[in-house]
């Protein structure tokens, strides 16, 4: 069973829902084997176990589940945009010398 198909089967969500209080980031490697096009999957649950039964089936390379409650999740996303945006600026004033 892949990662995709668990999650379902245990009502997560790739789309956050006002009841979601956890996720699960795991990595999706097409086929198996194509790294170049692996990306991060994460998904949503309205409750800690299902994210913990995925994150404890699929803890282990190649996905590498992990997961946290929403809270976190947040936090993490709105640190990861700051640093975006000041790395963005950063280039910017790189390549756009005045």
């Amino acid at each position: 069973m892949s990662v995709y198909h668990l999650a379902v089967s245990l009502g997560g969500s790739r789309t956050c829902k006002e009841s979601s209080t956890h996720v699960v980031s795991a990595w999706h490697i097409p086929g198996g084997s194509n790294y170049e096009a692996a990306q991060v999957d994460t998904w949503f649950f309205d409750d800690e176990e299902s994210a913990r039964k995925v994150e404890s089936t699929y803890s282990n390379p190649p996905e590498m589940a992990l997961a946290f409650d929403i809270t976190t999740y947040r936090e993490i996303t709105k640190r990861t945009q700051q640093i975006d945006a000041k790395l963005h600026a950063e280039a910017s004033k790189l390549l756009n010398p005045r």
